[in-house]
């Protein structure tokens, strides 16, 4: 479920952090297909390979959208609780990992099979990183993409 609260409590760092990137530089159409598809891959494959695919900086994908949009929920997540995730320092936000907490609860469970580590996941983290997730979606409605011309069913 939902924390409105929660959720209201970031939106307006998110917003200011998405201006500073957005703002010089247009959204790509494929920046919103990525964090568009977060969500649902989160839904299908769990948080921890979700994470694998989105933090793998040599991939193809990374700097045509998945780096900003990383670069994003780890600021959103540091502002929704600074003290709990102050492994997501802002300064070397570049190099910390979102799956670090995970990963230290699957080494704490070594002689789990890996299709069952996603059930030890923290429960919060996931819902924290799904909230920051909505966060982020929610806000790209407010910026153009590099493709989109004003007034096409696409701004509304």
């Amino acid at each position: 479920m939902i924390n409105k609260s929660k959720l209201e409590k970031i939106i307006p760092d998110v917003l200011e952090k998405m201006k500073c990137i957005y703002e010089k530089k247009p959204m790509k159409s494929e920046q919103k297909s990525y964090i568009n598809s977060f969500g649902p891959t989160v839904v299908k494959s769990g948080l921890l390979i979700t994470l694998i695919q989105y933090e793998n900086e040599n991939s193809d994908t990374w700097e045509k959208g998945k780096k900003d949009f990383i670069l994003l929920l780890k600021e959103a997540l540091s502002g929704l609780n600074e003290a709990k995730y102050s492994f997501v320092n802002k300064d070397t936000s570049k190099e910390i990992s979102l799956l670090l907490p995970l990963l230290k609860k699957a080494k704490e469970n070594k002689e789990l099979k890996n299709q069952e580590i996603n059930r030890f996941i923290d429960k919060e983290y996931k819902e924290d990183i799904m909230l920051c997730y909505l966060a982020i979606k929610n806000l790209t409605k407010v910026f153009k993409t590099n493709d989109s011309k004003i007034g096409s069913d696409s701004d509304v």
